[in-house]
C-alpha cells in the first residue's frame, strides 16, 4: 500500500458549480462508459487497495477510507461502485466506478436512509479522474506543492508568496494534463478548481 502523509487542509473547492458541472455532464460520462471495460468489482477492489492511502489522509474536506472499511454501492443503471474517501458532514464521498474511473457522490442524508443498492443517477455530482491510480498520482502531486507553499508562505513577502502560487499552478495543471488530461477538462471539477485556488493562494 502507498502511504501518504496526512496533511489537514483548509480549502474548500466550490461546491455549488461542481455539483451542476455533474449533473450537466453525467448523461455525457454514461454515454462513455458505454464503450468503456466494465470490471468486476473484486478487480476493482485490488486496484483501489494497491493505491489506496494512509487511512485518515486528508484532501480537502474528504478523509480517505480504510482498506477494511471501503464501502460499496450500485446506482439504478446497474453501475458499482466503491467508496474511498469521504465527508460525512456534507454528504460527500470520492466513488471508483465499475469501470475505474472516479466520481464525487452525494448523499445529503444520513448514509443508512439511501438503498445503497439502487442509488438515482443524480447522486454522481462530478468527474475527477479516468482511474484511480492517476487520481492518486494527482493527489500526490497536489500535496506536494501544496506542502511547498506553506513552508514558502512565512519565509518570503507577499507579492513573491503570490508569484510562487500561479507558478505552482501552472506547473501542476501541465504536469495533470500529462497524466490525465480529463481530470481537467471540467473547470468546475475538483481538480481544476482545488488547483486553481492554489494558483490564487488558498491551499
Amino acid at each position: 500500500m502507498i502511504e501518504y502523509k496526512i496533511k489537514n487542509t483548509s480549502d474548500k473547492f466550490d461546491m455549488e458549480n461542481c455539483w451542476e458541472s455533474g449533473r450537466r455532464n453525467w448523461k455525457q460520462i454514461q454515454k462513455q462508459v458505454d464503450n468503456s471495460e466494465i470490471l468486476s468489482m473484486d478487480n476493482i477492489l485490488q486496484i483501489v487497495k494497491a493505491h489506496l492511502p494512509q487511512a485518515g489522509t486528508e484532501l480537502s474536506i474528504y478523509t480517505f477510507l480504510a482498506s477494511d472499511t471501503l464501502w460499496l454501492g450500485k446506482l439504478k443503471s446497474q453501475r458499482s461502485f466503491v467508496t474511498v474517501a469521504e465527508d460525512t458532514i456534507l454528504g460527500l464521498y470520492i466513488v471508483v466506478m465499475d469501470d475505474g474511473s472516479v466520481h464525487l457522490l452525494e448523499l445529503p442524508d444520513e448514509r443508512k436512509l439511501y438503498d445503497l443498492s439502487n442509488l438515482d443517477e443524480d447522486h454522481i455530482i462530478g468527474y475527477c479522474s479516468t482511474n484511480f491510480p492517476a487520481f492518486m498520482a494527482i493527489m500526490n502531486l497536489y500535496m506536494e506543492a501544496e506542502r511547498r507553499l506553506a513552508d514558502l508562505e512565512p519565509a518570503v513577502e507577499t507579492d513573491v508568496f503570490e508569484k510562487e502560487c500561479e507558478k505552482a499552478e501552472a506547473e501542476l495543471r501541465r504536469k495533470v494534463d500529462k497524466i490525465d488530461s480529463t481530470a481537467i477538462e471540467d473547470p468546475d471539477g475538483l481538480w481544476s478548481t482545488m488547483i486553481e485556488e492554489m494558483g490564487a493562494g488558498i491551499c
